[in-house]
């Protein structure tokens, strides 16, 4: 591929990503990603079905790359207490896309777009519950702790501060504080 060409993709998935995430959806049209980009609309339309697809891409590449930090912390690190922490302080990043008034204004507009986004915090979340789950039968976290409550817990914490007015620096120590906690709780020392 030429230079100028990756150049192009590289500045469409840049604004797409930006428009997406921090742009309400009737903001923008494609007419108009085509201009910041420098495509005419046809040019954008041979790249990209829809915008539809683009903004379920976008959604989709973005829970992937955070699904995918989270899986590598999980399966590279030593200490388990030290590994959990690491991957759950990872955890909100997510839940914050998912949680975003933009993600509901896109389910409202594309419902097709709310299963693929299901489909891949279920994996995730299944993900979290087996390495729960190898905690247990290693006797990292209490054999009474159940991984899908544990799971449940990380999520509604989270939820709980991503709805809150706070800062993200005060945000992220609440939540912070808030695991510490739950870790205490479940985790054999």
């Amino acid at each position: 591929m030429k230079t100028k060409n990756v150049e192009i993709i590289e500045k469409l998935n840049t604004t797409a990503r930006e428009w997406v995430l921090h742009r309400n959806i009737r903001e923008w049209n494609m007419l108009q990603l085509a201009a910041e980009c420098g495509l005419t609309k046809r040019t954008l339309y041979k790249m990209i079905e829809s915008k539809e697809k683009l903004i379920e891409d976008v959604i989709l590449e973005t829970i992937r790359a955070v699904q995918e930090d989270i899986n590598l912390i999980l399966t590279s690190g030593d200490n388990y207490r030290e590994t959990l922490e690491e991957a759950a302080y990872k955890f909100p990043e997510l839940l914050n896309i998912l949680a975003s008034s933009k993600i509901g204004e896109i389910y409202r507009e594309y419902p097709g777009i709310e299963k693929a986004v299901i489909e891949k915090r279920n994996e995730l979340v299944t993900g979290l519950c087996s390495y729960m789950q190898r905690g247990i039968e290693h006797s990292n976290i209490r054999p009474e702790c159940e991984p899908e409550s544990i799971v449940e817990y990380l999520q509604a914490i989270t939820l709980y501060y991503l709805k809150q007015d706070l800062s993200i620096e005060i945000r992220r120590k609440k939540i912070s504080a808030s695991l510490n906690i739950l870790f205490k709780g479940i985790l054999n020392d």
